[in-house]
This record gives structure tokens, C-alpha cells and sequence, in this order.
């Protein structure tokens, strides 16, 4: 009896949840770089696929990430609004042309449940030395 009363009232618990405690749910957890597209100073489109790295995202209680990319790790702290998450990367001076984390405020969207893209209007590239316009980033669950 006392299990199914535990039982209950953890389902009611986790379906009771407020949104933004949903919201970090479904982006907390680890993603798979696919691809960057943004335009640069010239104003021509560019893609990148590679390297491959990894961003995970920490829960509503522990809202500490780390992305992976070359045997480096780069630690960060994000806040998911509605449409919005920050992204605070504490060395962002370290990151390559193709990691997410150069902006602080990116816009975000599900294109479906395990694709999950980030934009944002312009960030600097601190490998090129350039500002960056129409930056997108997409990533797949791990």
C-alpha cells in the first residue's frame, strides 16, 4: 500500500511540473553537434559539419553544461526560457568557429523530438576574428 500511495504521488508530482522545469527537461541531457550555418563577412552562406563534439545540458536544479569538442572540455551555465536559453561559456574565447556559446541569448526549437536547433542573429568568431550573422546550430539527442 505504501508503495502504490509512493508510486501516485510521484506521477502526480512529475506530471504537476511547472513549465520551465519541463523546458530544461527536454533540453537537459547530451546532444550531438550535426551542423553550423551562418553568413560571413563577405555575406556568403557557409556550413560546417565538423568536428563532431558534444554539448550537455544540465537539469532545472543544476543548470551547469559542458561541451566536448577535441579532447577539450568547456564548461558553461544555460537558463531556458519559452523560445529563448543563454548560454554562458566560462573560456569562450576557446571556442572554434563551429561552437555554440560565442552569444549569450539563443532562440530555440524542437524540429522534432530528438533535433533541437539554436539561432541566433550575430556572435563573434574568435577563430576568424569576425562577426558571424544568421547563426544556426543544429544538434541531435544522444
Amino acid at each position: 500500500m505504501k508503495t502504490t500511495i509512493a508510486f501516485i504521488c510521484v506521477l502526480l508530482s512529475v506530471g504537476c511540473q511547472p513549465d520551465y522545469v519541463k523546458r530544461y527537461e527536454k533540453i537537459s541531457g547530451s546532444w550531438e553537434f550535426k551542423e553550423v550555418n551562418y553568413v560571413n563577412k563577405h555575406e556568403q552562406k557557409i556550413q560546417l559539419q565538423t568536428p563532431k563534439y558534444i554539448v550537455k545540458f544540465g537539469n532545472y536544479s543544476n543548470r551547469e553544461g559542458v561541451i566536448l569538442i577535441n579532447n577539450t572540455e568547456l564548461g558553461f551555465f544555460s537558463n531556458a526560457g519559452p523560445e529563448e536559453c543563454s548560454i554562458q561559456v566560462h573560456k569562450q574565447s576557446e571556442l572554434p568557429t563551429e561552437a555554440i556559446g560565442k552569444g549569450h541569448v539563443y532562440s530555440y526549437e524542437f524540429l522534432d523530438s530528438n533535433i533541437l536547433k539554436f539561432s541566433i542573429d550575430q556572435e563573434y568568431d574568435y577563430t576568424t576574428k569576425e562577426t558571424i550573422k544568421d547563426v544556426e546550430y543544429i544538434f541531435s539527442k544522444l
